[in-house]
């Protein structure tokens, strides 16, 4: 019988030395603070090796620094075992307790020496073993405890000499014994949890960690799953709907990715056909600025003619206005002389000198003394006649002067007018020419003009780009048509290839199917062998196979081959004896050939591992089926999956073409549409702007033939001007020359009658003079007055020569080229208009020219900025990290139309509207995901940060939505509830019918009670169960009922289904919502036990007190009264865990402490006492005094000495 039986302390609890002995009822005395708690708790130690637990106060010592103050400080166990006694030995360690087992019974010398010495060197202390096995040390609490109890799961086989029980559940015996010491207060679970224990060495019980593993997620799950089904009024999937937006967001994003490739590979090809394109340009504008260069200088060079001659004819006209001027100022001067009597007079100076000399010639013939009157008045007469026909001839003389003046004057003006004539056909012929050159020029322009308006008949603004937008429709079109075409095609591929993929994918189930069914057969039939032989193992603990082992030598060949194994051999409760003889129930067998019909343990444990190692191999092989199913469909998968996907993608990235299309489309036709009204306008623009030049034209054509016309008529009148100013001066001429003559006659006339007048004066005189009347002396005075008078007019005419000459000069200079001066003038002024004209259609020639070449100068710099600016901006976008794409460096050219700065746009267009569309994209995905949580069914990531993020999670649900993993999900979903309701069914069934077992032992605790009650004042102690509370066992048992009731229905349920089970699959629902919720309610709880399904209660009847039924027991009656109704229940506890263990390995005897036991009368310590021995437990109790003596086996004196160590005197042993 294995037991502790001896405890021995070594320099321990102020213990030198004492040895104690265990194997009975143990009985401590000694006033209080000797000792006995300090022994007793040593003991407890042993069993429960929990220093927190053994009952020492706070303000005491630790047990180490108590029990082991020293290094060769001991306590060592002895432990009687089958296989020989065993000891432990308690030492100190790094400042804790620790153990070591010996294969031995202690001796004293292993520490103590023949001095006295004690030890502290493990060394000596193994040296001193001899041939005694040693372990090695044993640090860790929990590791002694599993090598004392046999926790042969937890300890390794060299532990198993050292066993004192044998089992994995031992938790309740030390606890038990040590609520026995610390008198603790009884709680019904622990009560229920010995009793479970008791039933069965493994505790049935549900694994709610594998339930809530299970279903922890059962509401993600199902939220997730089901939002997929759920539609709005329209019958739609709203959850769906936003993925098949995103999924088309993400299409639309990589078909405009595409489109940037396109883009950047048409940038590129813009940019060299621009940079190729720019030094012809600049060859262009070379070339443009030469002859810009050439036409300015043609122009500077006419200019500078112009000017030249216009500062000839100003000069000219300056000479003419000076001459102009002066003849101005010298007609005024010559006016102011009265010029024309200061001629008049001068021009008389023959005369008067002729008259002077007559006048002198009669005044000397007057004075002149003469011989005879008659031959004086005769000389005065021939005076007279003389002096008459002098003037005569004087007057003649005149005559033929004005005739000669008027001669020349004659041959001036026809000069003149010869001249004057020639001037003005001079001028108006290059006036005539220049206008006619003016109306030919516009008739030419008109024709250009018009065959301009013919050409914008037939003229079609931007038709290349047109013609390449229409081209691009055509495409458009074609492409449409192929691209439907490639749908149908790509969706009957894909229907195909899934076709394909599903009967490839039921053929491999089905064959995986059969094998795994006849494996499963296999397995079934293997698990049931080992059933049947645990079955019998567990059974072979006072089972008749053992009676015969020990009683019944070489039964093997006799009854062992005729005996049932299963219903006899291993039975228990037979109860056999031997008989004599050997015959069986009186019949004798010959038996000798007859086999052996049955299997001994061994060959049960040999098959039974054998079979566990083919089960082993068998679920190994079932794994590797399921491995290989599942390899095999993902295998097939990834054959099947990357060509659907493919096929997939390129429908949906068509489809996504094919949508752009009409976007393409519209756009075309916005551009053509653009470009026709551009051409419209500008076509008007052209129109309008060739028939105002038209209009502009035939006013300017009318106006130059005006012009000519007017020039023309200017010109006859300017001629007939001429001609009329030449006959006027003709006439004039006439004119005057009649009137000098007539002047000239009417003085002749006038002189003829003065000469007549003196004639006949004369004679009167000689009439008178010869009548002798002597001579005249007024005659005298007058021919003097008249000589006088000549002399002063002589004078006269001297002091104005210079005058008269000087206005000769200047008639002839100034005054008779007046006419022909002012002629020059307005000629002169009429060729620096015409010259300026003439320059000035020169100057317009080459300034159209120079505008023209400038224009297109402009145009080409222009064009070349363009250019380098389209090329700038290319650059600019190329370096803009926000803005460029990466793909453009390695993009492939494609030729285009396009400029870089028009591609640039529309790379820009399409970049911000695929940002714009990436936003509305993100978006699109957050609204999606906003549907699941960050530990969603599907995996689906929730945090996402950079756009790569969101692109692949748009592409995972592609992947999601063309695998139709939602079905996957679904389906795997079901299944997987389905079988947690199935299972939770199954597991709680399994459980409750424990139930009765539990019921069966604590009927038989209310039995032994009352069978083997040996305390008079304790009338009833009983126990019962009742019908938990607990909220998850209830709803465990609905879950049970619900699913034993709808089994059936259920089926391969669907809990997403919509139609036929709403009812069944909202409670099904319902109940996997509400264990998820319990579990989670009760994060720490990992079991349902078999405690939980019922609530144990205490009744207690001492004497007249009767506690009711209660579930918790604190005190009951006095205080000796309470710790001898806790002890007995423990005691009871104790036993029934006990019995169970011993029917499996043997009998075995445990301690029960309990301390001050004085506090019970002596007659409740004898019952106390029987109350455990007849139940196998021995008591150790201490008191103060002795008691009961003959009830304890050994009693012991514990005193201190003079230096307060205790000293352990042994007063009585019993046998």
């Amino acid at each position: 019988m294995r037991a502790l039986r001896k405890i021995i302390f070594v320099n321990s609890a102020n213990i030198r030395y004492a040895e104690v002995k265990l194997d009975g009822n143990v009985h401590f005395i000694g006033t209080q603070g000797v000792g006995k708690s300090t022994l007793l708790r040593a003991i407890l130690f042993f069993y429960n090796a929990d220093k927190l637990h053994l009952g020492i106060p706070k303000e005491m010592k630790s047990f180490d620094e108590f029990y082991l103050p020293h290094a060769n400080s001991y306590i060592v166990y002895e432990v009687e075992h089958e296989h020989g006694p065993f000891s432990i030995l308690v030492f100190r360690s790094s400042g804790r307790a620790c153990y070591r087992f010996i294969d031995a019974a202690y001796k004293k010398e292993w520490l103590i020496d023949e001095h006295g010495e004690v030890t502290a060197e493990w060394k000596v202390i193994r040296d001193r073993l001899n041939d005694a096995y040693p372990s090695k040390i044993i640090d860790r609490y929990e590791q002694y405890r599993d090598i004392l109890y046999g926790n042969k799961q937890a300890v390794g086989k060299e532990f198993v000499r050292f066993q004192l029980l044998e089992t994995n559940r031992y938790q309740n015996i030390p606890r038990s014994i040590q609520n026995v010491f610390l008198n603790s207060r009884l709680d019904a679970n622990f009560i229920k949890d010995i009793i479970i224990r008791s039933m069965s060495e493994e505790e049935a019980n549900i694994d709610l960690g594998y339930f809530r593993r299970q279903v922890s997620d059962f509401e993600q799950e199902y939220k997730d799953i089901s939002c997929w089904y759920k539609t709005n009024q329209k019958g739609e999937s709203v959850v769906r709907k936003q993925a098949d937006a995103v999924v088309k967001a993400y299409h639309e994003l990589l078909y405009m990715k595409q489109q940037i490739e396109e883009l950047c590979g048409e940038l590129r090809y813009a940019e060299r056909v621009t940079r190729k394109r720019l030094p012809l340009i600049d060859a262009k504008i070379g070339k443009l600025m030469q002859e810009l260069d050439r036409q300015n200088r043609l122009l500077s060079e006419v200019q500078q003619k112009h000017d030249a001659e216009k500062a000839t004819l100003n000069q000219k006209q300056g000479v003419v206005n000076e001459k102009l001027r002066c003849t101005k100022e010298r007609k005024e001067y010559y006016a102011n002389h009265q010029i024309d009597v200061v001629m008049n007079r001068c021009a008389q100076e023959p005369v008067v000198k002729t008259e002077l000399d007559a006048l002198k010639d009669k005044l000397a013939d007057l004075t002149a003394s003469f011989n005879d009157v008659t031959t004086k008045y005769k000389a005065l007469r021939q005076n007279i006649n003389n002096q008459f026909d002098t003037f005569k001839h004087i007057q003649q003389q005149r005559i033929l002067v004005y005739g000669q003046e008027k001669q020349n004057t004659e041959e001036r003006l026809l000069k003149e007018y010869n001249a004057t004539r020639a001037e003005i056909e001079q001028a108006f012929a290059e006036k005539i020419i220049s206008a006619k050159d003016a109306i030919d020029a516009i008739k030419t322009e008109q024709n250009d003009c018009d065959k301009e308006l013919l050409k914008l008949k037939y003229f079609v603004p931007f038709k290349e780009e047109k013609k390449a937008l229409a081209q691009q429709q055509n495409e458009l079109q074609l492409n449409e048509k192929a691209l439907e075409g490639q749908i149908g095609k790509l969706k009957a591929d894909v229907i195909r290839i899934q076709a394909e993929y599903d009967k490839k994918e039921a053929e491999i189930n089905a064959d995986y199917t059969r094998q795994l069914d006849k494996k499963q057969k296999q397995t079934d039939a293997v698990v049931e062998q080992i059933q049947t032989i645990d079955a019998l193992i567990d059974s072979i603990k006072g089972s008749l196979y053992e009676w015969l082992e020990d009683n019944k030598p070489n039964w093997e060949q006799n009854i062992g081959k005729v005996i049932n194994e299963e219903r006899i051999l291993y039975q228990t409760g037979l109860h056999p004896q031997k008989a004599d003889g050997a015959s069986l129930y009186g019949v004798k067998l010959d038996l000798m050939d007859f086999p052996l019909n049955v299997r001994k343990p061994k060959q049960l444990k040999d098959e039974k591992d054998a079979l566990e190692n083919k089960l082993k191999q068998a679920r190994t092989e079932y794994a590797e089926i399921l491995n290989s199913q599942e390899k095999t469909i993902e295998d097939l998968k990834r054959l099947f999956t990357p060509k659907i996907k493919d096929l997939r993608l390129q429908k949906s990235n068509v489809e996504t073409e094919l949508n752009m299309i009409p976007q393409k489309r519209k756009g075309i036709i916005v551009k053509i549409e653009d470009y026709d009204a551009k051409a419209k306008q500008i076509i008007e623009e052209r129109q309008n702007e060739l028939s105002n030049r038209q209009q502009k034209l035939a006013h300017d054509l009318t106006s130059a033939q005006d012009a000519l016309e007017k020039i023309n008529t200017d010109k006859q009148k300017q001629l007939k001007s001429v001609e009329k100013k030449h006959n006027d001066a003709k006439v004039d001429n006439v004119k005057l020359h009649a009137k000098r003559v007539a002047e000239i006659n009417a003085e002749t006339k006038i002189r003829e009658q003065e000469a007549d007048a003196e004639l006949q004066k004369l004679k009167q005189q000689e009439m008178d003079e010869l009548k002798g009347r002597g001579v005249n002396t007024a005659l005298v005075e007058d021919c003097k007055a008249k000589i006088s008078k000549a002399d002063d007019e002589l004078k006269y005419i001297e002091q104005n020569r210079k005058l008269v000459y000087d206005y000769k000069r200047d008639k002839e200079e100034l005054f008779d080229q007046e006419d022909n001066l002012k002629s020059q003038k307005k000629g002169l002024a009429e060729r620096i208009i015409q010259l300026d004209e003439k320059y000035g259609k020169r100057k317009q020639k080459h300034e159209q020219q120079i505008t023209s070449f400038g224009k297109e100068l402009s145009e080409r710099r222009e064009e070349k900025k363009r250019l380098e600016d389209e090329l700038e901006k290319a650059e600019r976008f190329a370096h803009d990290e926000n803005l460029c794409p990466t793909m453009l460096a390695e993009a492939k050219e494609k030729q285009t139309l396009r400029t870089p700065g028009q591609a640039v746009d529309e790379l820009t267009g399409i970049i911000v509207s695929r940002q714009s569309k990436h936003n509305q994209f993100k978006q699109s995905i957050n609204v999606f995901k906003s549907n699941f949580s960050a530990k969603n069914t599907f995996s689906f990531r929730t945090e996402l940060t950079i756009d790569e993020d969101y692109l692949d999670f748009a592409n995972n649900l592609d992947d999601f939505l063309i695998n139709n993993k939602l079905e996957e999900y679904r389906r795997r979903t079901s299944e997987r509830y389905v079988n947690i309701l199935a299972r939770v069914s199954k597991e709680m069934g399994e459980l409750t019918r424990h139930e009765s077992d539990v019921d069966k032992i604590i009927h038989d605790i209310n039995n032994d009670f009352k069978e083997r009650n040996f305390v008079g004042v304790i009338k009833l102690i009983a126990l019962q169960s009742v019908p938990s509370a607990d909220k998850m066992v209830q709803l465990m048992k609905r879950i049970k009922e619900f699913n034993d009731d709808n089994q059936f229905v259920m089926g391969e349920m669907n809990l997403f289904s919509t139609a036929n089970r709403d009812d069944v699959n909202q409670k099904a629902v319902g109940h996997l919502l509400d264990f998820m919720k319990s579990l989670t309610d009760n994060p720490s709880r990992q079991y349902l036990t078999l405690s939980d399904l019922f609530q144990l209660q205490f009744r207690i009847i001492e004497n007249d007190n009767d506690t009711g039924w209660a579930d918790k027991l604190s005190h009951v009656g006095s205080e000796g009264t309470d710790t001898l109704v806790k002890a007995m229940i423990n005691i009871m506890l104790i036993n029934v865990f006990k019995e169970k263990v011993s029917r499996k390995f043997g009998d075995f005897r445990i301690h029960c402490m309990m301390d001050e036991i004085g506090k019970l009368h002596p007659q409740n310590i004898k019952g106390i006492l029987d109350f455990a021995n007849a139940r196998n437990i021995l008591l150790i109790n201490s008191s103060p005094t002795t008691y009961n003596v003959s009830d304890y086996r050994y009693t012991y004196l514990l005193q201190k000495d003079s230096k307060s160590k205790t000293i352990v005197h042994p007063l009585i042993s019993q046998k």
